[in-house]
């Protein structure tokens, strides 16, 4: 994984079970559900013949500290420190983990494959990697498709264009030598010219991480949920859960809810932290807008009260602005809770491609307006179908995916 853990974010959470303190007085924690975990832990489930290892910078650790999970799947943390850098015309600080720059090295052998992130600004992982003769290279992507695409310039700002220039430059440089690409289906046209911008790339599709589908299920009917977390049956519900970044764009969310004009009555949970000053944000701007009695901030909940959330929903939203897809929405739909999407993500192409859910563009907040509008004064909101996120979304297919990138190529 290519960045440090957000410590900030989890300060009103429970720590993790393995924690330790460090000689400066703060804490490194590993909880082992983050993305890369959830990837690997896939295959290592299902392909005991590998050894499986998620590697990540921390900027709190002072040596590498592991957790084994389970047979075959380790997590690492290696000490990390920002570095700076004179990049395009400015001064920029860069992570960097000499750790696993000398562990990268150690494991230069024919039988390795390492994982690394497609992000063009991971340099000094990506300039390591690139040295290496052996051991054989799979680039994944968690961005959205459109991300890896050389940006758009605009010749009115100058000093933008100057930037995009320099950006785009070294993006190519960089996507230049990506001769296999791990990637979810998240923008079909993005892909195809990402295709043809850089022909030497092979593409690997999959999804993300599979879903433990025994826990992501309606477990119990809408009005029992209702009553457990203590909502009126007669309120339209919308949850909200995800990180609380600008990247989410909740405070457009808010903003929105403010001037909706509809007849029903409903609320809004929010679950999640983020930083405290942009929750603070948050905070204020509902408190401005008077949305005491529409809007919840929930806070940090387990899975099990997350799973009570989403079976009491009317809708679940996602607003963001950039990400390749939505982990939530995956959840949701193996719930069967109606979803409002941005179109942009591998979950907006799997609901567009079932003919279910309600797609909102990213940035007209108009049209935001609009459906939720519709939406909660009735109109009706498809889902797909349980048979068909069992097949998507099962680990099993996750650990096909990968496994099957692997032999592409040792090919």
């Amino acid at each position: 994984m290519g960045f440090s853990p957000k410590y900030e974010e989890y300060g009103n959470k429970p720590k993790p079970e393995h924690n330790w303190t460090t000689p400066a007085g703060t804490w490194v924690g590993i909880w082992g559900g983050d993305w890369g975990d959830l990837l690997l832990r896939a295959l290592a489930r299902y392909y005991p013949d590998y050894e499986c290892e998620v590697w990540r910078p921390d900027l709190r650790a002072d040596k590498v500290y592991s957790v084994q999970f389970e047979p075959g799947f380790v997590h690492r943390c290696f000490p990390a420190a920002m570095r700076r850098a004179f990049r395009r015309c400015k001064i920029v600080r860069r992570i960097h983990s000499q750790g696993m720059i000398d562990r990268i090295r150690k494991y230069d052998r024919d039988e390795t494959v390492f994982f690394i992130s497609a992000a063009y600004y991971l340099t000094y992982l990506k300039n390591s990697i690139n040295r290496i003769d052996k051991a054989k290279v799979l680039y994944y992507n968690f961005l959205n498709t459109q991300k890896l695409l050389p940006l758009d310039y605009s010749f009115t700002k100058p000093l933008r264009t100057v930037s995009a220039v320099l950006l785009n430059g070294e993006k190519a440089a960089g996507m230049r030598r990506v001769k296999n690409l791990l990637t979810a289906s998240d923008n079909c046209e993005a892909l195809a010219e990402l295709k043809r911008t850089y022909p030497q790339m092979k593409v690997h599709l999959y999804q993300m991480a599979g879903l433990n589908l025994d826990f992501w299920k309606p477990v119990m009917s809408k009005n029992e949920s209702r009553a457990l977390l203590g909502i009126a049956l007669s309120k339209f519900v919308i949850v909200l859960s995800q990180r609380l970044v600008p990247e989410y764009q909740i405070d457009r969310f808010l903003e929105v809810i403010n001037r909706l004009n509809t007849g029903r009555e409903f609320v809004c949970y929010i679950t999640g932290h983020g930083l405290p000053d942009y929750e603070a944000y948050l905070h204020k701007l509902a408190s401005d807008y008077r949305l005491e009695d529409k809007v919840c901030f929930v806070g940090y909940v387990s899975d099990e009260e997350l799973r009570n959330y989403f079976i009491a929903a009317d809708l679940f939203a996602t607003t963001a602005r950039m990400f390749a897809g939505s982990t939530g929405a995956e959840k949701c739909m193996a719930i069967g809770t109606p979803i409002l999407h941005v179109t942009m993500g591998s979950t907006y192409e799997i609901l567009k491609t079932h003919n279910a859910g309600v797609f909102i563009d990213p940035e007209n907040y108009d049209d935001w307006a609009s459906k939720l509008s519709e939406i909660i004064d009735g109109e009706k909101v498809h889902t797909v179908p349980r048979e068909i996120v069992e097949d998507l979304f099962s680990p099993e297919k996750t650990a096909d995916d990968l496994h099957n990138a692997i032999m592409n190529l040792r090919a």
